[in-house]
């Protein structure tokens, strides 16, 4: 009897997709990845260094502590045998944005 072995390329799902926090607070983004085989899975932030106090562990990238400076784009990247997938979050700082009257 031979067992059969079905590949499939990677797929990232990004919880949640976009986030507004204050400085100071905790934010946590949590990267679902599924393939076979089972994918690798690595944080990235666009443009830049992920933070220097960030964990990630279980696909779960935790920023403590938040910056004005860490706000950005934030990329979950699966790789597997088959391909190589990836999803993007925001991160937004509250009261970071200027805002003009005329």
């Amino acid at each position: 009897m031979f067992l059969s072995l079905q590949l499939a390329a990677p797929r990232v799902t990004i919880v949640p997709n976009r986030v507004r926090v204050k400085v100071g607070d905790l934010v946590v983004f949590a990267c679902f990845a599924s393939g076979s085989p089972k994918p690798q899975v690595e944080w990235i932030r666009i443009n830049g260094s992920l933070p220097v106090n960030h964990t990630i562990q279980q696909g779960v990238l935790k920023i403590p502590y938040v910056k004005r400076y860490d706000s950005g784009s934030y990329s979950c990247r699966a790789t597997n045998t088959e391909g190589t997938a990836e999803a993007t979050s925001k991160l937004e700082i509250k009261g970071t944005s200027l805002k003009y009257k005329l």
